[in-house]
């Protein structure tokens, strides 16, 4: 008999991830035998900061931000392999908030400048901006495929595949198979059919656009003073900043009015920030997660606790609870309670306990703890007691 041996060997790709605070590389080495994929062998990750968004009056200096990782590229990719090394570049939320002409002349600028590098741009699309809706698509299919929930003898259902959750600066995403519970009248924007692996899935995707925990920050803080609208104060105080904390907000048309933390505590900052996901619209399309928008829920029905999918959490909804020296996986329970003492800190009192006392001066940590509880919990219907992985990249 005679064996036929194939020679293993590594090709490289390379993602720019342009967001909405900031601007991250990935640089990635497959091994492939043959021109079978067999694993992903090695990543490389790096950020800058600001994001591209924050250069709309300069898209040249837009362009000359990714140096750096365009630095880490040429070091991590040997030069022979750099002229068949793919390079794509994908904005997400900073970008598709500004206005049209902004955009185009930033992309067009980052498009010249990554032509002076040996990585090809296969096609006009290799640098540009993408819907939400792929951005949910692309983060499923990543999470699923590294945790290997695909191939042969590895669970493929839909109950069993990842519901992958992304928390970035200007939006947020969510996305999950629903293939055994998107049947009925549903608006078909929400859903993605998907051939991957040889198996058909049916994804639920939708990214909320201005929903991102930066967007949810001013929208918190605008909500605080317009419930205090009408009495006259130039000071409001504000149950989401620590004790001693002040800060000028603009407001509408008026002049800027001074939020004063008070420490008022986890349950006052929550109701101010659920009250931002606008569960009084409309719902077209029930059920609806929050702002009148279809999402059927992640658990089964008939048993909501039987063979719970795993749920991965990204970008902030890592950041955030992460810093609350919570082991692996957390509940939103557990964030709830770390919060409450959060939410109690003031500037002029030492906290609790050490690995809280960094936080005692950031002001918006208790805002931005209330906003991902009210999102994940009111918004998504997570459960208090559903274990979340929480992912950096």
């Amino acid at each position: 008999m005679r064996v036929r041996f194939e020679t293993i060997h590594s090709r490289h790709a390379i993602v720019l991830d342009a967001g909405s605070t900031g601007s991250r590389v990935h640089i990635y080495e497959f091994q492939y035998c043959g021109e079978q994929l067999t694993v992903l062998s090695d990543e490389v990750f790096a950020e800058v900061k600001p994001g591209l968004s924050d250069y709309s009056h300069s898209p040249q200096e837009a362009a000359r931000s990714l140096e750096p990782l365009l630095k880490q590229a040429l070091q991590r990719v040997p030069p022979s392999l750099q002229s068949c090394t793919p390079l794509v570049l994908k904005a997400t939320a900073g970008l598709r908030l500004l206005p049209a002409d902004s955009v185009e002349a930033i992309i067009a600028s980052v498009r010249d400048y990554l032509d002076d590098h040996p990585f090809p741009l296969h096609d006009p699309a290799a640098v540009s901006v993408i819907e939400g809706s792929e951005e949910a698509v692309l983060a499923w299919v990543t999470v699923n495929f590294l945790q290997q929930q695909f191939g042969e003898n590895l669970r493929t259902s839909d109950e069993e595949t990842a519901v992958v959750m992304d928390l970035g600066g200007g939006s947020t995403q969510i996305v999950f198979d629903a293939t055994s519970s998107s049947s009925g009248p549903y608006d078909p924007r929400y859903y993605y059919p998907l051939e991957f692996q040889g198996r058909q899935h049916q994804l639920y995707q939708h990214s909320y656009l201005g929903y991102g925990l930066m967007e949810a920050r001013k929208a918190i803080k605008h909500r605080a003073l317009e419930l205090a609208a009408g009495q006259g104060k130039p000071m409001v105080e504000f149950a989401c900043f620590p004790g001693g904390h002040e800060e000028l907000v603009p407001y509408q048309t008026l002049n800027a009015t001074l939020l004063k933390g008070n420490s008022g505590g986890w349950g006052e900052c929550l109701r101010l920030a659920r009250s931002i996901l606008h569960a009084e619209q409309p719902c077209p399309h029930p059920p609806c997660s929050f702002a009148g928008i279809h999402q059927p829920s992640i658990y089964h029905q008939a048993k909501p606790r039987l063979g719970w999918r795993p749920v991965v959490a990204l970008s902030y909804l890592y950041s955030r609870p992460g810093s609350l020296g919570l082991a692996q996986p957390v509940t939103l329970a557990r964030v709830a309670s770390e919060a409450e003492t959060v939410c109690r800190l003031r500037l002029d009192q030492p906290s609790p306990s050490p690995h809280l006392s960094t936080l005692r001066h950031q002001p918006h940590w208790c805002l931005d703890l209330a906003y991902i509880y009210s999102l994940l919990h009111h918004g998504y219907g997570i459960q208090l007691d559903h274990p979340l992985t929480l992912v950096k990249q």
